[in-house]
């Protein structure tokens, strides 16, 4: 056995051997990377499998990271109709692995990021059941008899709504790493808008479409409801107002994520709306759902307060299977900041603009937005000097070629930028000042390069390993930037590649004067390289479990995935026919292309003249006579 962090493997298997049914074998422990609260281990022997829960490393709040409540509940509802993990042993002995944890069947189910997998609920009707299983299932979990089933003090259900907003206020306090007005602002509003609370049921806490391990042959069956460390008895239209704000629409503008795995696809065509999945809810519950808007500003709160544990335990390192890495804090219109920025750390701020949402009895002087890359509000003097610089992008005006890598890193993060030679009078000038060697700084070798402050960065690769930390387009891991610099670099090597096909002698000579030379290079570019580099990809995406194949690294898009686009786009136009007999043996890689195209600023800067087409003057050129040939169609049988 191999060390795990947070495991003591001899001891841990010693419990196993005489607490867990078929426990009494070698036994192999690994981290599930995406646990950003308790950590989740998966633990396999013989033929085997289970799943091992303990409270986080570092800090950890007061009544937060209860194993033994956990334990309890789901063992409560082992008989019901609510699907969820059968639980097998507790151990409360803490000398056995520094902290108590518990061990409970592994449930096999596909679990959602922000996008569907390639190939899930495709229709509009699996969409839509989808949706209903989500509410029918929070149903029948708040239909359950608590007493009945042996959940009788497990929490006190009078004053729940009361007791949240003290709770959660105290449980800031205690984590808060730097003072945050706003949230005060908004303990006050709470306080004063408590609705009337029906009847008390089990709550689950974190009921979200992101804790749903769903059949993946059925999008609507629930195999198992996850993570119950913060049930309670209590309001459950706290549930339903928590489950919503992580449920995205169409017409939500770009910053519409929350900390945490936002379902994003639930924008697409069949999923309920918000306002359908409150109706559903009343429709089979019975309960008024008038009040849902406080319960959501409520479960906005409460994330704000679980970001700022999470960040102060990051803080002193004790991350260990790197999940805590990129979280940020924000509401569905109620927070400034790009959509999707879960891939640098920074403190998660959460002071939203409460007034802004109409709250009944919230209503007064809005809550400063704040900016979630930076914790800072959006109104405040103080910004952070790296936010505020503007970034010059010195690059050939006319073409793509390979500064449009970084106006795509550039145009996704909603940066401020100048294209210095396409916008700036007498820009070409400046470039070739730099060029000539007449600026201090390093001597770039060639456009691309950029000015970020005083500092000069040139080649695609390094520019964009320098700038993406700036706006959450890398993860803030040495070796995960790593592998972020290996699939660039060999982007980079593939781009070389398709350049050489029209130029494989020299770039100095004209297309015709080597033409014949570019014929030979492109046949054997087109048989054997494009399949090599693209089937490449496709191995990357499959093996990148964290995101369940739909990034290229880590689970957010990553500036590796937007240069990934521009390479296919290219490809697209200069081989056009090796291409569409390619691309069915790449699927997971055409999925990421329209993935990274649907991006709300991607698309905006698709759709915008800043964007320039594809010419014969950049890096991807098209000339029929390199393509492959036109597949012929088969024909008929006679």
């Amino acid at each position: 056995m191999t060390g795990v962090a947070g495991i003591h493997c001899d001891n841990v298997s010693r419990f196993f051997r005489e607490h867990v049914p078929g426990g009494d074998c070698d036994l192999s422990f690994s981290l599930i990377s995406s646990g950003r609260s308790n950590l989740t281990y998966s633990v396999s022997g013989g033929s085997h499998r289970w799943v091992l829960r303990r409270p986080p490393l570092g800090h950890v709040l007061p009544t937060a990271h209860d194993m033994a409540r956990e334990y309890r509940v789901l063992t409560a509802l082992a008989e019901t109709d609510v699907p969820a993990p059968r639980p097998f042993a507790l151990c409360e002995d803490t000398s056995i692995n520094d902290m108590p944890f518990y061990v409970m069947e592994y449930c096999p189910g596909l679990i959602l990021a922000q996008e569907l997998p390639p190939g899930y609920a495709e229709s509009e009707g699996d969409r839509r059941r989808m949706s209903v299983t989500l509410i029918d299932t929070l149903v029948r979990l708040h239909a359950v008899d608590y007493r009945a089933v042996g959940l009788e003090g497990f929490g006190h259900p009078e004053g729940y709504l009361e007791r949240q907003v003290r709770r959660w206020s105290q449980q800031w306090e205690l984590s808060q790493t730097s003072p945050l007005p706003g949230i005060d602002e908004l303990i006050r509003r709470l306080r004063a808008a408590l609705p009337e609370s029906p009847p008390p049921t089990i709550v689950h806490g974190d009921y979200r479409l992101g804790n749903m391990a769903l059949d993946p042959n059925d999008p609507g069956r629930i195999m198992a409801v996850l993570d119950w460390e913060m049930a309670t008895l209590g309001d459950p239209l706290a549930d339903l107002g928590y489950c919503s704000i992580y449920w995205t629409e169409k017409d939500d503008p770009p910053p519409s994520v929350v900390m945490g795995t936002a379902s994003t696809f639930t924008a697409l065509p069949g999923f309920f709306t918000r306002a359908e999945m409150v109706a559903e809810y009343a429709q089979r519950s019975g309960r008024n759902v008038e009040a849902v808007d406080f319960y959501q500003v409520l479960a906005l709160y409460k994330l704000a307060v679980i970001a700022e544990g999470i960040y102060a335990r990051y803080l002193p390192g004790q991350d260990p299977g790197r999940g805590l890495r990129g979280h940020a804090a924000c509401g569905p219109g109620l927070g400034a900041g790009r959509a999707g920025d879960r891939r640098c750390i920074h403190r998660p701020a959460a002071a939203w603009a409460v007034g802004q949402r109409g709250i009944s009895g919230c209503k007064g002087t809005p809550v400063p937005v704040v900016d979630l890359r930076t914790g800072l509000q959006t109104n405040s003097e103080v910004t952070m000097k790296k936010r505020e610089t503007v970034i010059e992008l010195y690059y050939w005006p006319g073409i793509q070629g390979r500064g449009e890598f970084v106006r795509l890193l550039l145009e996704d993060a909603g940066a401020a930028y100048v294209d210095v030679a396409r916008e700036r009078k007498n820009g070409m000038a400046a470039m070739m000042r730099f060029l000539e060697n007449e600026e201090s700084g390093p001597l770039p070798f060639a456009p691309p390069f950029v000015k970020v402050g005083n500092v000069i960065v040139s080649q695609t690769a390094n520019i964009l390993a320098f700038i993406a930390p700036r706006f959450g387009l890398v993860p803030d891991d040495d070796v995960l930037r790593a592998e972020a610099s290996q699939i660039q670099l060999t982007l980079a090597d593939f781009v070389g590649e398709i350049h050489d096909t029209h130029h494989p002698i020299a770039g100095s000579l004209y297309y015709e004067d080597q033409k014949s030379a570019a014929k030979r290079r492109a046949r054997h570019f087109v048989k054997e390289r494009m399949p090599k580099y693209l089937g490449w990809l496709e191995k990357v995406l499959a093996r990148n479990q964290p995101s369940g194949g739909q990034w290229l690294l880590g689970c957010d898009c990553t500036y590796v995935d937007l240069s990934a686009f521009q390479v296919v786009e290219g490809l697209r136009y200069a081989f056009p026919n090796a291409m569409a007999q390619i691309e069915p043996d790449i699927p997971r890689v055409i999925v990421l292309r329209d993935r990274v195209a649907a991006r709300p600023r991607i698309a905006a800067y698709l759709r915008s003249k800043r964007r320039q087409p594809f010419n014969q003057m950049g890096i991807f050129r098209h000339y029929p006579e390199l393509d492959a040939p036109p597949r012929r169609p088969s024909r008929a049988r006679r």
